[in-house]
């Protein structure tokens, strides 16, 4: 009896988790042009670079290393303060905020 309780409890598991449709997402017709047009039209912020024998720029939340993508833009060339990418054929050079803080002397 409990083994065809768990199997109950397992197949109704198993169906639950293909049946659940996330509301807020869009119909299906529209996820591929609307989610092609997010990519594109996405802003870049570079918030980090961080050095190494590969350097990585963290840019929109994502560490990437040269040659590799975010939010459709492919890393060119990395940096100390700046990181170039190039989006849909053309190339935009990002660059870190200044520092707030000041040393102290």
């Amino acid at each position: 009896m409990f083994k065809f309780i768990m199997a109950a409890f397992a197949a109704l598991y198993v169906a639950s988790a293909h049946a659940v449709v996330d509301p807020t997402m869009p119909p299906v017709e529209l996820r591929t042009a609307s989610a092609t047009a997010t990519v594109a039209t996405e802003p870049l912020t570079l918030q980090g670079v961080l050095g190494g024998r590969t350097p990585r720029a963290v840019i929109n939340g994502v560490s990437v290393p040269v040659g590799k993508e975010v939010a459709g833009a492919r890393v060119i060339s990395i940096r100390s303060n700046t990181v170039l990418v190039e989006r849909q054929g053309q190339r935009e050079w990002l660059r870190l905020a200044p520092t707030i803080l000041q040393l102290s002397r």
